[in-house]
């Protein structure tokens, strides 16, 4: 499989002579399923798969993705207080059943939406996922948290938050970079701060030292402050779990 990641000619070769056997492998759905599906479900999975193309400007994502998924690291799913679905299939060819629901359980609020059958692309599905992530954003952009901090201080967020750790951040964030106390430390902004920082502990980010994201982040941050903002987000928010 391997071998067709930045090959167009191959992976247009295989869309006309083993399609069932990428969308088994590449899209994680049992092609009988596909089958017996109704006309715009099996449109839509076929245009996902042909979609791909071309291959080749999508080689090194894919090679990363790959590499990232034979080592994950344990993440601080408890620190994650954003409106949250997921959504899995017991026959979903990745094997993201378990871990999905294991995700779900992990995050306050979370909804799991699960299917025992629909492969990776939810197949018969699609009607039922669409509402419910219309559900999220909609309820997302009608929610008004507030903060309140110690010092009385309400601040709007559209997130819900903790003020304590958010000023602990906020804290840390002062020693490792002074040059804070000049810039501003009131409530909104380290909340900003604090927000924005929560990205160094997903994803690709948590694979990059904070030296290598403050470098990336400019100019929107001085490379100093954002190194710094993230270097308090892995210790406050998402620190490492003890081995």
């Amino acid at each position: 499989m391997m071998r067709l990641i930045g090959s167009d000619f191959l992976f247009w070769s295989a869309l006309h002579v083993a399609r069932n056997e990428l969308i088994k492998v590449v899209l994680a759905t049992p092609p009988e399923l596909l089958s017996a599906a109704s006309a715009p479900e099996q449109a839509r999975v076929n245009a996902l798969l042909d979609n791909i193309m071309p291959l080749s400007a999508r080689a090194e994502g894919l090679r990363m993705d790959t590499a990232a998924g034979k080592k994950l690291a344990p993440t601080a799913l408890a620190s994650v207080h954003v409106p949250t679905l997921v959504i899995s299939a017991r026959d979903d060819r990745y094997g993201t059943f378990a871990s999905a629901q294991y995700t779900a359980s992990h995050i306050v609020g979370a909804k799991f939406l699960g299917f025992d059958r629909g492969g990776h692309t939810w197949v018969g599905h699609d009607d039922e996922v669409l509402s419910e992530i219309l559900k999220l954003l909609n309820a997302s952009a009608s929610a008004k948290h507030q903060c309140t901090f110690q010092t009385g201080e309400l601040v709007a967020t559209q997130y819900p938050c903790e003020p304590a750790m958010v000023e602990q951040f906020g804290k840390r964030l002062i020693e490792i970079y002074p040059a804070m106390q000049k810039i501003n430390t009131s409530p909104d902004y380290i909340m900003g701060l604090y927000t924005f920082a929560m990205a160094g502990c997903t994803g690709r980010f948590a694979q990059m030292t904070p030296e290598e994201i403050g470098v990336n982040g400019e100019p929107f941050f001085p490379r100093q402050m954002l190194a710094a903002m993230i270097k308090s987000a892995r210790e406050v928010i998402c620190p490492a779990p003890k081995a």
